[in-house]
């Protein structure tokens, strides 16, 4: 479990990043962290593995704070895919990549085999064992970098932002992804975003601004008000536009079974 309390971040010269953020995130939950730029999102998820350091507040992982001294054992347990895969591929083809994590860890040699064969196979990556990072989408790096922390077994998976800068198919297939690793090998999964398609998903939705948390529930709930989006900066994708559209027009609105149809139709991938 995942507890943060009255966590303050200010960058040099700057306005408040984060502004006394509460919450906690169970084991296997999946909490889609949802703010435009600026709403302090990103932020959190450096503070959340570490790379920026607690001014004021803390979070703990099963009770235990990140520190100084807290942050190897820590980092054990939590993995993070950025934005730019290009920023984050650090071996010269993809199999030295997913073992570079193990190789730190002095992982024996046949184990590192078999877990770089396992959960290159369990991303769609197994073939691509020999390919260099420049001859790889962007889908195909992500889906690289999530392979390296399922080997080390890593229980919570941060992504932030990782879906902004691929295509379509890229966002589809680490979409199927993130829902596999959720369902089936019970990760716990934050996705720091403003892809409001993707965040539908989740099993539940903070909305930041300001770096305040001004929404935390469900994402039936949290979608389903309007203010909260619009006041956010964050554009509701067609099929929900139609579904408030729809709500809002007196000649159509007394219809609950169309309204119902609507927002399944919203809900589906």
């Amino acid at each position: 479990m995942i507890e943060i309390k009255d966590l303050w971040y200010k960058y040099t010269n700057k306005d408040k990043a984060l502004n006394g953020i509460n919450l906690t995130i169970k084991d296997g939950e999946w909490v889609a962290i949802l703010g435009h730029n600026g709403s302090g999102k990103s932020t959190l998820s450096k503070l959340l593995v570490g790379l920026l350091e607690v001014q004021k507040g803390e979070i703990l992982y099963d009770g235990v704070p990140i520190n100084d001294k807290t942050i190897s054992d820590i980092r054990k347990k939590v993995g993070i895919v950025f934005q730019n895969p290009d920023n984050q591929f650090v071996g010269t083809n993809v199999k030295y990549d997913v073992a570079f994590g193990l190789e730190n860890r002095k992982t024996e040699r046949n184990l590192m085999h078999e877990l770089v064969s396992k959960w290159t196979k369990e991303v769609g990556m197994y073939d691509y064992l020999n390919r260099e990072p420049n001859t790889l989408s962007g889908g195909q790096k992500q889906m690289v970098a999530i392979a390296g922390i399922l080997a080390l077994n890593q229980d919570i998976i941060i992504l932030d932002e990782a879906t902004s800068m691929l295509d379509p198919d890229g966002v589809k297939d680490i979409t199927n992804l993130i829902v596999s690793l959720k369902e089936n090998h019970h990760k716990t999964i934050i996705t720091i975003t403003h892809d409001l398609d993707l965040a539908k998903l989740a099993s539940r939705v903070v909305v930041l601004k300001d770096g305040k948390i001004i929404g935390d529930d469900t994402p039936e709930e949290i979608f389903k008000q309007r203010d909260i989006l619009q006041s956010s900066n964050l554009d509701m994708p067609f099929k929900m536009r139609i579904y408030h559209e729809v709500c809002e027009n007196v000649k159509l609105n007394k219809n609950k079974k169309l309204e119902e149809v609507l927002w399944q139709y919203h809900l589906k991938k």
